[in-house]
């Protein structure tokens, strides 16, 4: 038990790291050493440990947690085109932690060096454990997010990297063989065999994700321990072929050795996800205690693996992956225990089995839903039924014959891909019914920590039960009228919140899904209008699934060029669409729909032109959305002095290719005084008005909210006081 809360504190210490405040090395191992021996005296040799001394080495854990991050070395800053060597520790997707050896200028000699980066790669995936070499553009770590989401500057800090390089080209140095290409349509197979998912169809990811089984296609704990499971079945199989020719036989836990030795090479092959990981490090720690004839507590064993994992890489605590396969796991563990202690025991077969499937599942669901909710906002609420026959199918058919396919012998490649594609197309035809609409659960990084409550406390749902009801349910109306403009990159999105109620989303940014989980986060379900300022990709992309899944009352338009996608799921989904009147700009970015809001301007992409027909018919503003993201073409003299603004907000990307703000246009709202707030500067803004005031903060990642700033509400006239800052 002392040795579960010793774990649990290490996973919590690297977790905690960002907010931990600076401590020298040599005081996290004094405190570390102190804090260990106070939990051995407190809890005792023998009997229960007491409180005190699970409190104590919980406490030595997270010492050793800070120092194992504080002992890393720090990584280097890269600015400007660098080259670099080192062997990957970590991947995810595109993106690989490296820990360099060498780097290098553009025309250059090579130099050594140490510490971790992380590289953005082309649309393509690095195993664990390779060398890479890879030249592009490196920048310091402060990619664009929105408020609640997971925070990529804080995970980089747990690795001390401080440098990310967008990778042009790369190679990899003593790369593994990929093994075979099976005969498999679908491209599942070889997904299953080592990781490779991009032969998977969007059809069939589409039916995995909504009936909640798209786990099974990844490499996972799952997979591993199958393949662990059948060599250990076959190795005992094997010492019992032997105790016939040796009286003496073999000893039971060899075949547990082998097993886990056959699972752990899997997974090595298979590119070594964090899920993987963790089953091999679990199997490999339950062959050990049975070769030695011991038992493991399985909590503690998955303790220690956590250790291991984080050990090696401590950004990987902050992970969907590390976070979804522990929950996972976790929740099997924990709640499944009690869902199926209220099962009568004389059932008839085969309902015991059939409930202790749905059983996992729901352990297994509960275990990852702070994650799920917090990341993916997706649940399939006919998960259990699904797996109720897609995990056997999986486990006992697909992966054996994937594995069969891609690293067996030649002559088996046709049966496997020909019986595993069979058993696929199987699995498809019996999920089809069950791919219904997923529940979107969505919560910040509190609410994630709220949900993990029925994992500490499952013996005691009406505690737990309203905890998960409000985490997931409640949401709080704005007491007063505010406009929150999103740091979406190079593009605009704005929120505009009424203290009625209403709201409207003016533009989605460029195209993704990340406006849309933002608002969901905010228990935002319904909007009274979504503007359509103009049809240029870094307005209306983030638009799109909005309309594909909030309720929307009505979508305002303008000019309707480029705007089919948009019209088509209004009129497919009922919402109302209101088109204003063209005034004949030139161009599209000139026939922006403009709205003003509570003294706000939100301007689109309007240009010279269109100014100064706006500048001849507004009143003056408090807040202006400086128009096309501060191009030279736009903010003319003209349009600012009649508009006078107090302050102005400029949606522009770091790093973006456009030059954007032009020198020029920052040098007019400077010399008129106008506060210049950036999103790539000062990321997601936020301003709310507080009677003649508007009261101004700000989020970024790897900060947070900054302290509220109040100005006036707008500019005085020029000839007497230009206004003042709180």
């Amino acid at each position: 038990m002392l040795v579960l809360w010793w774990c649990c504190g290490v996973v919590l210490g690297v977790a905690s790291v960002p907010w931990a405040p600076g401590i020298s090395v040599q005081g996290l191992v004094c405190l570390g050493a102190i804090l260990s021996c106070l939990g051995v005296v407190c809890g005792g040799t023998l009997g229960r440990p007491t409180w005190a001394g699970r409190g104590a080495m919980g406490a030595a854990g997270v010492s050793v947690g800070l120092l194992l991050v504080a002992t890393l070395p720090q990584g280097p800053v890269f600015r400007g085109p660098t080259a670099v060597r080192g062997v990957v520790v970590a991947a995810s997707g595109a993106s690989a932690d490296i820990s360099i050896s060498q780097w290098a200028r553009p025309g250059g000699t090579w130099t050594s060096g140490s510490g971790r980066v992380r590289v953005r790669l082309p649309d393509a995936r690095v195993p664990v454990g390779v060398t890479l070499v890879a030249r592009g553009e490196a920048r310091a770590v402060s990619p664009s997010m929105l408020p609640g989401a997971p925070d990529p500057v804080r995970s980089a800090s747990r690795a001390r990297i401080r440098t990310t390089i967008w990778v042009n080209e790369f190679a990899l140095v003593g790369a593994r063989a990929l093994g075979r290409r099976p005969r498999d349509p679908t491209g599942i197979l070889r997904a299953l065999a080592i990781g490779d998912r991009s032969g998977v169809g969007d059809d069939h990811w589409s039916l995995l994700r909504r009936t909640g089984t798209a786990h099974l296609l990844a490499i996972s704990g799952f997979h591993v321990g199958i393949v662990a499971l059948l060599s250990g079945v076959c190795a005992r199989a094997l010492c019992r072929l032997v105790a016939l020719v040796r009286p003496v036989g073999v000893a039971a836990g060899w075949s547990w050795a082998l097993g886990a030795a056959t699972g752990v090479v899997y997974a090595v092959a298979a590119g070594s996800p964090i899920s993987a990981q963790r089953a091999a490090w679990c199997i490999a720690g339950v062959a050990v205690a049975r070769v030695l004839g011991r038992q493991v507590e399985p909590l503690t064993l998955l303790a220690c693996a956590a250790v291991a994992i984080v050990v090696v890489d401590p950004s990987a605590v902050a992970s969907p992956s590390m976070q979804l396969s522990f929950g996972a796991v976790v929740g099997i563990l924990r709640v499944t225990p009690w869902i199926l202690r209220w099962v009568p025991p004389d059932l008839p077969a085969p309902l015991p089995w059939a409930i202790q499937g749905v059983g996992l599942t729901l352990g297994a669901t509960v275990g990852t839903l702070p994650a799920a909710a917090w990341w993916f906002q997706d649940l399939a609420p006919l998960s259990p039924l699904a797996n109720l026959f897609a995990m056997p199918l999986m486990a006992f058919v697909v992966v054996p014959c994937a594995t069969v396919s891609v690293w067996g012998p030649a002559f088996l490649e046709v049966f496997a891909s020909t019986v595993g594609t069979g058993a696929l197309e199987l699995l498809f035809a019996c999920l089809r019914p069950l791919a219904v609409e997923p529940l979107h659960p969505a919560v910040g990084p509190l609410g994630a920590l709220v949900l993990i409550a029925p994992l500490v406390w499952p013996q005691r749902p009406l505690l737990t039960a309203p905890l998960v009801i409000c985490a997931l349910g409640l949401r709080f109306v704005p007491l007063e009228d505010r406009v929150t403009f999103l740091d979406v990159g190079q593009g605009d999105a704005a929120l505009v919140e009424l203290s009625t109620g209403q709201r409207m989303l003016v533009d989605g940014g460029p195209p993704s899904d990340r406006v849309l989980r933002w608002l969901r986060r905010r228990g935002i379900v319904r909007l009274d209008a979504v503007v359509v300022s103009h049809a240029d990709a870094d307005h209306l992309g983030g638009l799109l699934p909005v309309l594909r899944s909030l309720e929307v009352e009505s979508l305002w338009v303008q000019d309707l060029d480029g705007l089919d996608e948009a019209i088509d799921i209004a009129e497919f989904r009922g919402i109302e669409v209101v088109q204003f009147a063209d005034e004949g700009g030139e161009t599209r970015n000139d026939r922006s729909l403009v709205v003003v809001f509570a003294d706000t301007l939100l301007t689109g992409d309007i240009g010279v032109a269109a100014e100064g027909r706006l500048a001849k018919r507004l009143p003056p503003v408090s807040v202006l959305k400086v128009p096309h993201h501060g191009s030279r073409s736009s903010s003319s003299e003209v349009f600012l002095d009649a508009l006078r603004p107090r302050i102005a907000v400029m949606g522009v990307g770091r790093h973006n290719r456009y030059g954007h703000p032009h020198p020029e246009v920052v040098d007019r709202y400077r010399r008129r005084d106008i506060a210049l707030l950036r999103t790539d500067v000062h990321g997601t803004i936020e301003i709310s008005v507080r009677g003649d005031r508007r009261v101004v903060r700000s989020f970024r990642a790897g900060r947070g909210w900054s302290s509220p700033r109040s100005f006036r509400s707008k500019q005085k006239d020029p000839e007497g006081d230009q206004g003042e800052t709180d």
